[in-house]
């Protein structure tokens, strides 16, 4: 499915709902920036309350009935203070989300979706304040209590490898993102003659979650173990692979450092030539995470 397609198909999903949820929002033209970091918020923690992998802000749809009747709202060329709203947005949400802008026609008419990842391990918050979708509303998290301690509940029990690093994959993405034959080699199995097979292992491995669309997300442990590059996945990009070698049996005299960008199965094969090589005189490698 190209990025067209994808467009069509979660505007067709989320303009088939009965009623707006605390998980989308549809807008027409209101493009006030601080309003949308606090939806970012609010949709990326109601999702995450509501057991959804993504929320969804709509520029285009009529919110009463639905319809598709297009903006003037252009994610990708509006500015902020001279810097384009994604990266200002991005710069006012903490913890860091990879949210994702799609514009493109639907229907003949000009639509803009943002696609809000939930949050994970702690809730998201824009400026001084975490928001919460109540109904159709918008609310600052702390003064609903009651959705507060519901929120860090769901939040407390998620683990750091189940978390989504990388959402909306086509198969030809998660081929390129992870390294498939370290994967089959270190199953010590046969790789299978197709890519929709290849993918179709790791998901039944749980390295990546299907989707209505055809599409994937990659999870945080696919990312750590089979990536090719970690710094491809903004989070995880600090979490490299780092090889030291030292001069004699100590860890005080550092002769040369490097680090591997590939994801730790497929990095250790080159960690170990490093040990083969080393063990020979006096000098000893140590390999770990960079952070």
């Amino acid at each position: 499915m190209n990025t067209t397609d994808y467009l069509q198909h979660l505007i067709q999903m989320l303009v088939a709902l009965p009623k707006e949820t605390e998980w989308v929002e549809f807008k027409e033209n209101n493009a006030n920036p601080e309003e949308i970091g606090e939806y970012l918020s609010a949709i990326s923690n109601s999702a995450a309350l509501a057991g959804k992998d993504h929320g969804y802000v709509v520029w285009g749809v009529r919110n009463g009935d639905h319809q598709i009747v297009g903006t003037t709202f252009r994610g990708s060329e509006e500015k902020v203070k001279g810097q384009e709203i994604e990266n200002w947005l991005a710069v006012g949400l903490r913890p860091s989300i990879n949210f994702k802008i799609h514009e493109g026609t639907v229907a003949g008419r000009q639509v803009v979706l943002f696609e809000i990842p939930a949050a994970a391990h702690t809730p998201v918050r824009f400026g001084d304040f975490e928001y919460i979708r109540v109904g159709s509303y918008k609310k600052k998290l702390r003064d609903h209590p009651e959705k507060e301690r519901q929120l860090w509940t769901i939040l407390s029990s998620s683990s750091f490898e189940n978390e989504i690093a990388h959402g909306g994959a086509l198969l030809a993405d998660v081929i390129a993102l992870l390294d498939h034959r370290s994967f089959f080699s270190l199953l010590g199995q046969q790789q299978p003659p197709t890519t929709e097979a290849i993918v179709q292992r790791f998901a039944e491995e749980d390295l990546l979650v299907p989707r209505n669309d055809g599409r994937f997300d990659i999870r945080n442990v696919a990312a750590i173990l089979f990536a090719r590059d970690l710094s491809a996945f903004s989070r995880l990009g600090r979490k490299a692979v780092r090889i030291v070698t030292y001069d004699g049996v100590g860890r005080t005299s550092a002769l040369r450092e490097r680090t591997e960008a590939a994801g730790y199965a497929a990095a250790f094969s080159a960690t170990t030539r490093v040990h083969r090589y080393t063990d020979s005189s006096t000098r000893k490698s140590r390999a770990w995470p960079s952070n």
